[in-house]
């Protein structure tokens, strides 16, 4: 998520329901969207710093958006993200 900008985007777009779960590895980007979107109550904002590979095993989502430079980095890390995403989506998920 970086410093934010496509988060704002689609929390215009969530319902009062939903839950955002923003994973962030860079320890200051994560401290910044904290500081920026952690505390609204709705929708709920759950930032995490780490690696998206690290998803919890029984995490599902409905919907994964990311904004990764794939292209910068190595295609086995690639493979290994979008195992894990993919693993991670729910079964009629996006």
């Amino acid at each position: 998520p970086g410093t934010g900008a496509i988060t704002e985007v689609l929390l215009e777009r969530l319902r009062p329901t939903d839950r955002l779960h923003l994973v962030e590895i860079n320890a200051e980007f994560a401290k910044l969207l904290r500081e920026s979107f952690g505390g609204l109550e709705a929708p709920r904002v759950t930032v995490t710093e780490g690696d998206a590979r690290q998803l919890p095993q029984d995490a599902r989502y409905d919907v994964i958006t990311s904004s990764l430079p794939l292209l910068n980095m190595e295609p086995e890390v690639v493979r290994e993200i979008f195992a894990v995403l993919l693993d991670r989506l729910a079964p009629d998920g996006t």
